[in-house]
């Protein structure tokens, strides 16, 4: 959704309603480059990249079954593994300083990189021994729903070979709306099970960036170990599942006995991995919206903050 004069509710919501379209059109790119499905479906290594780009990687950890680990591009550079084959290297405008400084890196010990950028004539691309093109370069805000959907599409793709469906309709997750609306939560908790836990994270990024509010996002293994004794009243957990749902089902009988504060995110009813996560994230992404507008928010809050975004930006970009 592009234009100057859309609210930042409006622009969340049309880059919800897009996603099938976005999903079909990166789908159709990938037929007439001709980037074969599977590609790397039988091969092993990292992915790697930042923000958005960091939950995309997740995603492709647990969409190869654990044969791309999910990597920190900045301790890649730290300590560069010697040994291995293939690093997906994401970045949709292909300037974040360290996940092109971590494709140089490997590549001196011997590893292929793989660029997933929307600039093929970015330093990242230039850096890479091959390119995969994201078709969608973002809108009007930079909020980032629309590429990373483009991006786990390209990951299903060449990582699965799983067909790139799209998601069904979403509605919001009505109790995370109103609890961000009104105030009644300080913080947001989001727990994912499975493959939730990519919409569990991209939805803490969404909340940072558009109503610079109090997020923390956990597998739901790790919460169940320790921070579920972090949560108060002021605290709203937001649950994630993946399709069966067998523990969510457990940390919603938890958290309901103990008079806490929980939503649950509905899971698509059909569809693969990539219907499941863009789903998921759909419905987050509209009670965000639901609540920026509630809140008076017209643009996302960290373009307010002058201050932070002018010393961070030389240090993610160089």
């Amino acid at each position: 959704m592009r234009g100057s004069d859309v609210t930042l509710a409006e622009y969340l919501r049309g880059e919800a309603s897009e996603l099938p379209k976005i999903v079909e059109r990166q789908a159709r790119l990938l037929k007439e480059s001709g980037v074969a499905r599977a590609s790397l479906a039988d091969e092993h290594g990292l992915a790697t990249g930042a923000g958005d780009s960091h939950a995309a990687a997740v995603y492709a950890q647990l969409v190869s079954r654990h044969n791309f680990m999910a990597a920190d591009p900045y301790e890649l550079t730290l300590a560069p593994p010697p040994n291995g084959r293939y690093l997906i290297a994401i970045s949709v405008k292909g300037r974040t300083r360290e996940v092109v400084k971590s494709v140089t890196t490997l590549k001196k010990f011997g590893w292929r990189a793989l660029a997933v950028t929307a600039e093929p004539s970015s330093e990242l691309a230039r850096a890479s021994d091959a390119v995969v093109r994201v078709s969608y370069g973002g809108g009007s805000m930079p909020v980032g729903v629309g590429n990373f959907a483009s991006v786990l599409t390209v990951l299903t793709w060449i990582l699965s070979g799983e067909a790139a469906e799209a998601p069904s309709p979403s509605k919001p997750v009505k109790e995370l709306a109103e609890a961000i609306a009104g105030g009644a939560a300080a913080e947001v908790v989001t727990v994912g099970e499975g493959l939730g836990v990519v919409p569990a994270y991209f939805t803490c990024l969404k909340l940072y960036e558009t109503l610079c509010m109090p997020c923390r996002s956990y597998s739901i293994e790790q919460f169940l170990h320790a921070p579920l004794y972090s949560l108060s009243k002021k605290t709203i957990t937001v649950v994630f599942p993946d399709t069966a749902g067998v523990k969510s089902r457990v940390l919603q009988s938890i958290l309901e006995n103990a008079g806490l504060r929980y939503a649950v995110v509905t899971p698509p009813s059909e569809g693969g991995p990539l219907a499941l996560v863009l789903g998921e994230s759909a419905q987050a992404v509209l009670a965000i919206a639901e609540a920026s507008e509630a809140r008076g928010f017209k643009v996302p809050c960290f373009e307010e903050r002058r201050d932070l975004l002018e010393a961070s930006t030389p240090v993610i970009y160089g």
